[in-house]
């Protein structure tokens, strides 16, 4: 089983790995913060039926927060990189008309 933050699930929850994957593959990319398997799984478990939020708590929230590492987001950042761009663009063509 795997234990994900999914708005597919509307939060956290326990399901089987062959439906959060939906037939992707997967791979281990590395392990983050240092904390034993077991204090990940208790600390992912503690979160179930917690409610996903896209801008706050997200599955990288999730991911980073039961690793017990700093919770951050690079898909949130990388967002609101775009959005911050988008609206200088947009702000720019205003100026100019």
């Amino acid at each position: 089983t795997a234990i994900s933050n999914s708005g597919r699930l509307g939060g956290v929850a326990e399901e089987w790995l062959d439906d959060v994957l939906l037939g992707r593959t997967w791979r281990v990319v590395g392990y983050p913060g240092s904390l034993p398997s077991t204090h990940v799984l208790q600390r992912a478990r503690s979160r179930t039926g917690h409610p996903y939020k896209l801008l706050s708590w997200n599955c990288e929230d999730f991911a980073h927060w039961a690793h017990g590492v700093e919770v951050r987001s690079p898909q949130r950042a990388s967002l609101a990189a775009t959005l911050s761009i988008l609206a200088l663009g947009l702000l720019a063509a205003r100026t100019h008309r």
